[in-house]
């Protein structure tokens, strides 16, 4: 399995973004939530579908958040997976990981970049990540590739989220998983704890197929 956050050193391929303000970034933090809910096949029906649907798309930050105050050009991410071995009644993780800004490029299958007061952020498919089913697209000769599309831009301050879905073969039993993930994003230079829980969001990006 890939790891879930990408940082420059593991993935130096600018194939997606051919900007050449690639690493052009703003004094400001990059704040983003990135929220995981995990279910088998004994959750896509009632009851336990509603166990599992009560889940949010948007929590308050930790607290540690404010330490950043003074700090400029962080990636400040706030992980959260919830999943059916323990019926979705707390997180299995709740932690807080702390990136250069410039060397974050993947949070899931979303590509980000910062570009002086913009956050770029795209979705590629990506096998280990993305899962079932394939999302394809062309290239411009017509050939057939690993789906990527604009997600969307997000100007400094406002707030933007992202969702795809998959399902996932288990490598002992060969049974279905699946997994939804949610990804609440902003560049900022103001701190809040409630930055996601109260704010408003400007965008808002799909990528959710019929897991059957």
């Amino acid at each position: 399995m890939e790891p879930a956050f990408v940082t420059r050193q593991e993935d130096n391929s600018d194939e997606h973004f051919s900007d050449n303000q690639r690493y052009s970034i703003s004094p400001m933090n990059l704040i983003s939530q990135y929220i995981k809910v995990i279910w088998n096949k004994a959750y896509r029906g009632n009851p336990g579908a509603s166990n599992r649907s009560a889940i949010g798309d948007r929590f308050n930050l930790p607290t540690q958040i404010i330490d950043y105050a003074a700090t400029a050009n962080k990636a400040l991410i706030h992980q959260l997976i919830y999943s059916y071995a323990n019926n979705f009644a707390k997180p299995l993780v709740d932690q807080w990981l702390v990136f250069e800004m410039e060397k974050l490029t993947n949070i899931g299958c979303f590509q980000i970049q910062v570009v002086q007061q913009e956050v770029r952020v795209n979705y590629h498919w990506y096998e280990e990540l993305g899962g079932a089913p394939a999302r394809f697209g062309y290239d411009k000769v017509g050939k057939k590739v690993n789906l990527t599309e604009e997600a969307f831009r997000l100007p400094t301050g406002l707030l933007g989220k992202g969702e795809y879905n998959g399902r996932y073969a288990d490598e002992r039993t060969g049974e279905w998983r699946y997994e939804k993930l949610t990804l609440n994003i902003c560049l900022t230079d103001s701190l809040d704890v409630a930055l996601f829980a109260r704010g408003r969001f400007a965008f808002h990006y799909k990528q959710l197929a019929n897991l059957w």
